[in-house]
């Protein structure tokens, strides 16, 4: 007869309800649709049955015999070979829908990028589409405001060549020479643009230049001293306009009034300060009273309030000093 120690017992008695506490969690788990447990439930019923065998065996109940005795040692190596079948099945049964699931979001994400794709390329096309549609009709607006300047221009010039035969027709070549300038003044902010790519902003420097040199055309018989320092600066459409008008008055007056004995000399300065603008117009005449002053102070006024945040004043200082400031919003 085979014979255990009581510790050895107690060690046999407790394997004994961990297996059925084993076996009845695995029933439990099957019930609610683990299926693959079905294998494990075998495994460890066989194992099950060792156990009390080999408990018979000690309790003297069967003899003593190879099978008796290692049944469960057999039983053990089948449960343990099933049970770590299953936790590999398990792994990889986990390992793939974890693979799968990475495919659905990598799909998904594919899907996404694709649709996003899709969507970049259609608001692409749309946008090119309007840019092309908007750059039509700008060019269009262009050459329109184009034409328009080009029709004033000569609208101008007709206005000139009719006064130029009046002045004929009198006899007296220079008795509209100063409405011609100012008329001059205006032809030529128009005839700049319609050769200009920029509508907008006019160069300071090119337009005034032209300027000065239509009124000293004007008065080729007088003798003229003109230096300039003109910034190569831009200035916003309505406010050059303005600006020649005010330009074209001040030098016109300068020149008209010398005495014809001396040389006119003339300093003329536009530069541009933080936002302001200054233009500086000195001559080495005698100056003049402005409440005397007539037509031309006027305008000059008139359009120095068309001006941004203008201000003008006149000093006599070896000559007359006029000094223009404004801001010029761009």
């Amino acid at each position: 007869m085979f014979v255990y120690a009581p510790f050895n017992k107690m060690i046999n008695y407790t394997a004994s309800l961990s297996i059925i506490s084993l076996m009845v969690s695995a029933l439990i788990i099957y019930a609610k649709g683990n299926y693959y447990l079905k294998y494990y439930i075998f495994a460890i019923v066989l194992y099950f049955v060792s156990i009390i065998i080999f408990t018979l065996l000690l309790g003297g109940v069967l003899e003593y015999s190879f099978f008796t005795r290692y049944s469960f040692l057999f039983a053990l190596v089948v449960e343990i070979v099933v049970f770590s079948l299953m936790l590999a099945d398990r792994y990889n049964d986990m390992k793939n829908k974890q693979i799968q699931i990475q495919e659905q979001l990598i799909n998904l994400q594919n899907n996404q990028n694709r649709l996003l794709e899709e969507e970049v390329s259609k608001q692409t096309q749309n946008l090119k589409s309007a840019n092309d549609k908007l750059s039509k009709l700008v060019l269009e607006r262009e050459l329109l405001v184009k034409e328009v300047f080009h029709r004033v221009k000569n609208n101008f010039h007709m206005i000139n060549a009719f006064l130029w035969f009046e002045s004929k027709k009198e006899g007296n070549e220079n008795r509209f020479s100063e409405l011609s300038n100012r008329i001059k003044s205006m032809s030529l902010i128009h005839e700049y643009l319609c050769n200009s790519k920029d509508l907008i902003h006019i160069d300071a420097q090119v337009y005034l230049d032209e300027i000065i040199k239509t009124i000293i055309q004007t008065y080729n018989n007088k003798n003229i001293n003109i230096s300039k320092n003109i910034q190569n600066i831009n200035i916003s459409f309505d406010n050059i306009m303005s600006l020649g008008i005010i330009l074209n008055e001040i030098i016109s007056n300068s020149i008209k009034h010398h005495h014809n004995k001396t040389e006119t000399i003339l300093e003329i300065s536009c530069y541009k300060l933080d936002s302001k603008i200054i233009l500086k117009i000195k001559d080495n005449g005698d100056g003049f009273d402005e409440n005397k002053a007539g037509f031309g102070l006027k305008l000059i006024k008139d359009f120095t309030k068309k001006l941004p945040n203008a201000s003008y004043s006149f000093t006599i200082q070896d000559g007359s000093i006029f000094e223009l400031i404004f801001e010029d919003i761009l």
